[in-house]
């Protein structure tokens, strides 16, 4: 198997524009994400996956969810009704960030940056067509 980077992504924090830490004026930072319940993704979520090891490696440990949903979509519209905060993919949540739904929270203190990887079989490229163009598509936008 051949693995090749072809983008990355960021996490960010969204909540609703009239949740307390919408309104904050510094970072929510990792200690504050250890003591609130979030919405977040479900176990084996790649998304869950990143905060919790980017909180891992900060020395917390993620609060327990208030509620686990399997959707981006079940996220967005939990946190746009008034539920907890959520961290999802930037590109996730570019349309209510833009429309004011939804408002990004800094944080400090964490990476919440991730690696896309396609894997496939063979060398260090896939052999010509479909596979190699959509590698190519994603790699070079």
């Amino acid at each position: 198997l051949t693995a090749v980077a072809v983008g990355t992504d960021e996490l960010i924090l969204v909540a609703a524009p009239d949740d307390p830490w919408a309104r904050r004026r510094a970072p929510v930072r990792p200690t504050h994400l250890a003591a609130r319940a979030l919405t977040c993704r479900e176990m084996g979520s790649g998304t869950l996956a990143v905060v919790r090891y980017a909180m891992a490696r900060s020395g917390h440990t993620l609060a327990e969810p208030e509620v686990k949903l399997a959707t981006n979509a079940a996220i967005l519209a939990t946190v746009r009704a008034g539920g907890a905060p959520a961290f999802l993919s930037r590109r996730a949540v570019a349309a209510d960030l833009e429309l004011g739904t939804l408002v990004k929270v800094p944080v400090a203190g964490l990476d919440l940056v991730r690696e896309f990887r396609a894997v496939f079989v063979g060398g260090s490229r896939p052999v010509a067509g479909p596979v190699r163009d959509l590698l190519e598509i994603a790699q070079n936008g």
